[in-house]
């Protein structure tokens, strides 16, 4: 039912973003979320593999799996860190990014988000659920929001606010489910470890890298080399 309504509302919000934006400024918007979607899968390191599969064998010793949880959260945090120090980069040395750059700065925010987002523990504890139902609220929130929101092309920064704030409220939520659940207790982690979880993820890191930059950062390539306009199409 999930990925039924997270169709659904895509169906439903990209003819919406199509009409009020114009096909201009459209793919600027679509570039913003290529951007997005490639540090996505960099912060993502291949943990919705790893540390799921980690998480699901000791889902029944708390400690355990709050050390999986806590470990992988940093290394999060650190990816999110160094993603933000290239972000910043690119927009003061990339033309097509620093014209852009408050909209990239926003689209940024999705990315906090999803760094937040602990789907991953969610499918290992198999409360798949919980996380879906907290995933179909917030995108259907955005619909409304930019039907009343988004009505010309001068509005692609409150879309991007939108798109952002779904990211927030996905991760804010699920982190607040967990809290209530107290389904993790406070392990002290040390950054030893959390350099050896990186390290040892790194193969699958780059697996995962080589298929998402052939399938999911089109659009980013295009933008680069091309036009707004070529990116919507």
């Amino acid at each position: 039912i999930a990925q039924l309504i997270s169709m659904i509302s895509s169906v439903v919000i990209m003819p919406l973003l199509t009409r009020s934006l114009g096909i201009d400024v459209f793919g600027q918007y679509i570039y913003v979320i290529a951007i997005s979607a490639f540090f996505v899968l960099i912060i993502d390191y291949g943990f919705n593999i790893s540390s799921t599969k980690e998480v699901s064998i000791v889902r029944d010793d708390i400690k355990l799996r709050s050390n999986i949880f806590f470990e992988t959260l940093y290394c999060k945090v650190i990816l999110l860190i160094i993603s933000f120090i290239v972000v910043c980069f690119l927009i003061i040395f990339v033309e097509s990014f620093s014209i852009l750059k408050y909209e990239i700065l926003v689209g940024f925010l999705y990315i906090v988000g999803f760094s937040m987002s602990p789907i991953w523990y969610y499918y290992g504890v198999e409360r798949i659920g919980s996380i879906s139902l907290i995933m179909m609220i917030s995108r259907l929130i955005a619909i409304p929001l930019v039907f009343f929101f988004v009505s010309d092309e001068s509005d692609l920064q409150a879309a991007l606010i939108i798109y952002a704030a779904t990211g927030i409220l996905i991760g804010s939520l699920s982190l607040l489910y967990l809290y209530s659940k107290r389904e993790l207790i406070w392990i002290s982690i040390k950054l030893h470890n959390v350099i050896l979880r990186l390290k040892s993820g790194f193969n699958l890191f780059s697996a995962l890298l080589m298929v998402g930059l052939y399938t999911s950062v089109n659009g980013l390539l295009i933008g680069l080399v091309s036009t707004s306009s070529e990116v919507a199409k």
